[in-house]
């Protein structure tokens, strides 16, 4: 693929919520490998595959590809072999329908809780002009919302021609969870805040370049063919996931690390607090351009003078869930974002 089409790639697909990445490499501190031999031959060696210990929590963590069977398969043996009481999933209530079959998401037979409370958490399929105009109420401007939706756009258009579904590997984990009694926990940062403090992370020359960049990738996109060797390029070789992700910090720096680095201080967060509700074994399923970021963060929760050991876990969330316009002082709904657990009720 040529260089400036896969920056535009990058550029759209890191960008949304839907990482699509796939292979990272590291270790946690501490881990010696030894407990990899009792795991299903497949997942032995698998890079994106970590242990990591929350108190007296182990929490195995699985980054995957939100673009791949083979993560799909990943997951079901991992569930299979563990069998957890409870499963983590990168997922926002705004994206709960990718764990439901079309007949399912049209009955009435799916309900979800907060760990503190009961609400409903599902979101129906909203139309483009309503999604620009619910971005826009959440404090996006017009041009903002505008990007939200081409990038939208792009995703699925991307996806199409792969011939893929974005999220599989959370639908599966979640059909597992449902077999053995298993709590699950969305763990991910509602996608509106996240697109919102992309956005604002921006100035105007870069809020300009970014929304040319999706235009300009809705309009020219690179073909099947191509799509279809960066992606196993990719897989062959994750160094080149590394530079990818370079690119775009090189085109978008503020843009990592809102997409990327915040949602690993939310998600490692939040495994905290499930880990503090009682629960043993975690099966943790996100993106593997998390697992680094969660990884580090899981060290500096026992190193001092660090943020993870100094400060509370609503504090640390507070810190990234803020927009201009949503402040947690004086919003229930957004100090609920940092001190409570959203789980999902298995029929």
């Amino acid at each position: 693929m040529p260089r400036h089409n896969r920056q535009w790639f990058l550029a759209c697909i890191i960008l949304d919520i839907f990482i699509r990445c796939i292979v990272v490499r590291g270790s946690v501190r501490g881990d010696d490998g030894f407990w990899r031999l009792s795991l299903p031959e497949k997942l032995r060696n698998r890079h994106s595959l970590r242990r990591l210990h929350i108190d007296d929590t182990e929490v195995y963590l699985l980054g995957t590809s939100h673009v791949s069977t083979e993560s799909c398969d990943d997951v079901r043996q991992l569930m299979n072999h563990l069998r957890p009481d409870c499963l983590f999933v990168e997922l926002c209530p705004q994206r709960i329908p990718i764990l439901y079959s079309d007949e399912e998401l049209g009955s009435e037979a799916i309900p979800s809780n907060n760990a503190d409370g009961d609400h409903n958490a599902i979101e129906e399929p909203i139309s483009w002009k309503e999604s620009m105009r619910n971005l826009q109420e959440s404090g996006m401007s017009r041009a903002g919302a505008l990007s939200t939706v081409l990038l939208t756009k792009v995703q699925g258009d991307y996806a199409d021609k792969l011939g893929v579904k974005v999220g599989q590997e959370f639908k599966e984990a979640y059909e597992c969870a449902r077999t053995m009694n298993c709590r699950v926990v969305l763990g991910d940062r509602p996608v509106r805040l996240t697109l919102v403090r992309a956005w604002e992370s921006l100035r105007f020359l870069g809020k300009l370049k970014l929304v040319l960049y999706l235009i300009w990738s809705s309009l020219k996109q690179p073909s099947q063919e191509e799509l279809q060797k960066w992606m196993e390029d990719i897989m062959k070789d994750g160094d080149l996931l590394t530079a990818s992700i370079k690119e775009l910090s090189e085109a978008f720096p503020s843009i990592g690390k809102v997409i990327i680095n915040e949602r690993d201080i939310f998600m490692f967060a939040k495994l905290r607090q499930t880990a503090s509700l009682g629960s043993r074994k975690i099966v943790a399923v996100v993106g593997a351009g998390h697992c680094n970021g969660i990884c580090r963060l899981a060290e500096d929760m026992y190193k001092p003078q660090t943020d993870m050991s100094s400060l509370s876990t609503p504090e640390i969330i507070q810190r990234v869930v803020e927009t201009t316009n949503w402040k947690v002082e004086g919003n229930d709904e957004m100090k609920a974002l940092t001190t409570d657990v959203l789980e999902l009720q298995i029929p």
